[in-house]
C-alpha cells in the first residue's frame, strides 16, 4: 500500500511500539525514538514527516511509488545519513532532496513466512501492513539503537521478521483537514502569532519531550507553522 500513498503526505513512522522523531534538543538534528504506546503526552511536531517521491521519478496520479525520501515537519529538512562511531546515523539535516537518503520497503509478510517464523492467521494479517525500511540500492535497513539513535544497518534476510521490533516498521497517515479545533484549559497554548492579519502561527513553543504537560498546541501534533487562527471560543 505504501506506493499508493500520495506524494508529500504527512505521516508518523513507528518501529514496533516506538515512534520516530527528530531530537528537538540536538544541534545536529539527530533522528531518535521513544515509546509511543504508553505515553500520555500526545504527539509532537518533531514526530511528523512528509513522505515524498524523488524528483527524478514520475507518477501520473501523484502516487509515491517504490522509492521515497522523508522530510521532517519540524525542521523541513530531509533525513540524511552521517557516519559516526555508532555507525550510519540518520539526521534531519539535508536542505535539498538530492542530498537525502532514499528508502524503499521490504514487506514483512513474505520474509516472515518464507523464513518459517510460524505466524498465526491474526499475526499474519498484521504482517501484511508491516515492512522494513531499506535504502535503495543498498542492503541496509533502519534499526533502533538502544542508545536512542536510529541507524541504517546491514541485516540478514532471516532477521527481517515481525518479532524484530527494532526493525518492524509501519506508517500512520495523517489526514489533511481544511480546518480543525483544539480545546484547551491552559491560558498559554504555546503558539506565536503574526502581528498582521490574518493571524498566522509563526512559531511553536519548545518543550522537553520527556517533560509532561507540554503546551497544548505542541502536544496535539495538529498545529502547523503557517496555520491561520480563524476564531477563539467561537468568535
Amino acid at each position: 500500500m505504501i506506493p499508493l500513498i500520495k506524494d508529500s503526505t504527512e505521516v508518523h513512522i513507528k518501529l514496533g511500539p516506538n515512534i520516530l522523531m527528530v531530537d528537538e534538543g540536538s544541534k545536529n538534528q539527530s533522528l531518535t525514538w521513544m515509546p509511543c504506546m504508553n505515553k500520555p503526552n500526545g504527539y509532537r511536531r518533531s514526530m511528523a514527516f512528509f513522505i515524498e517521491r524523488p524528483a527524478a521519478t514520475a507518477s501520473a496520479d501523484n502516487s509515491l511509488g517504490k522509492a521515497f525520501t522523508l522530510r521532517s515537519a519540524l525542521t523541513m529538512r530531509y533525513l540524511a545519513i552521517s557516519r559516526s562511531l555508532q555507525g550510519l546515523r540518520l539526521r534531519a539535516t539535508a536542505p535539498k532532496q538530492d542530498e537525502a537518503a532514499v528508502f524503499t520497503t521490504v514487506p514483512l509478510a513474505a520474509t516472515s513466512m518464507s523464513n518459517g517464523v510460524g505466524l498465526g492467521d491474526e499475526v499474519g494479517s498484521a504482517a501484511e501492513h508491516l515492512f522494513a525500511l531499506r535504502l535503495v540500492h543498498d542492503n541496509k535497513v533502519m534499526r533502533l539503537n538502544t542508545d536512542g539513535h536510529v541507524t541504517m544497518h546491514a541485516v540478514q534476510e532471516a532477521d527481517i521478521n515481525i518479532r524484530n521490533t527494532r526493525i518492524t516498521s509501519s506508517i500512520e497517515r495523517l489526514l489533511t483537514r481544511e480546518f480543525y479545533e483544539i480545546e484547551v484549559q491552559q491560558p498559554q497554548i504555546g503558539i506565536v502569532l503574526s502581528k498582521d492579519t490574518p493571524l498566522r502561527v509563526v512559531d511553536l513553543a519548545s518543550w522537553p519531550v520527556n517533560r509532561p504537560n507540554g503546551p497544548p498546541a505542541l502536544t496535539t501534533g495538529r498545529v502547523h507553522v503557517g496555520d491561520i487562527l480563524s476564531s477563539v471560543s467561537g468568535q
